[in-house]
């Protein structure tokens, strides 16, 4: 068992040119290119390493620092939003 994210299911989710809005009932959150490949990505539920992986694999390795650590800071700010929640997948 181990611990993975899964979009909170927004009242709608516009994507264009890359970059997103996710309405919920209680307002939005605008979001990036990379959170935007992160939500799209985690309709079903996504490990850490998993959307690390397809992170790399779309955009490349970032110029500084760990891709790891830089999904995971953005998978944590994205929990604080309310757009990804964390489940425990078998």
């Amino acid at each position: 068992m181990g611990g993975a994210y899964v979009r909170v299911e927004p009242v709608d989710l516009l994507v264009r040119d890359d970059e997103s809005i996710v309405v919920y009932e209680s307002g939005f959150v605008r979001l990036g290119p990379l959170a935007t490949f992160i939500v799209v990505n985690a309709e079903t539920p996504q490990t850490a390493d998993e959307l690390t992986a397809r992170l790399t694999d779309a955009f490349g390795a970032p110029a500084e620092g760990s891709a790891s650590d830089a999904t995971r800071r953005m998978l944590v700010d994205l929990v604080a939003q309310g757009v990804l929640q964390e489940v425990h997948r078998h």
